[in-house]
């Protein structure tokens, strides 16, 4: 399969980034993102009419397809990187995906390093951030 840009801020200023690149998007409305191909939240699914495909863990949210996930307070931005990976993504860059706070008394960061140590994450950097201090920089690599 091809490249994935994960997005989670959404700012449209990535759009030279995006460039012949498969789209994610997490906790956005498909109105605000028509080149997406994905749509994914662990909050709530907006609704993914036309051609993107909507991804959630609770079988009670609109969406195409479910996805067993034990969050544990890794954020959207986690669910949208497993999706990203089972989905069998050569390469997935993020963009946007803040770890910041806590999350049931234990910091977001320590959630994401357990799921990276738990789980095969080579094909997968980020442009900025903590996540970036985790995964490896996606400039140059993406």
């Amino acid at each position: 399969m091809s490249r994935l840009l994960v997005v989670g801020s959404g700012e449209k200023g990535i759009i030279n980034i995006m460039a012949g690149y498969h789209v994610m998007v997490i906790n956005k409305e498909i109105r605000d993102w028509p080149e997406a191909q994905h749509f994914v939240s662990v909050h709530h699914l907006f609704h993914t009419k036309g051609n993107a495909t909507g991804h959630a863990h609770r079988h009670d949210e609109i969406a195409d397809c479910f996805w067993r996930f034990k969050n544990n307070g890794g954020t959207s931005g986690l669910f949208a990187m497993h999706v990203a990976i089972k989905l069998g993504y050569e390469k997935i860059a993020l963009y946007g995906i803040p770890l910041s706070g806590e999350y049931g008394g234990k910091p977001v960061t320590n959630t994401w390093r357990e799921y990276i140590e738990k789980n095969d994450c080579k094909n997968v950097r980020s442009y900025s951030g903590e996540t970036m201090k985790l995964l490896g920089d996606a400039k140059g690599w993406f």
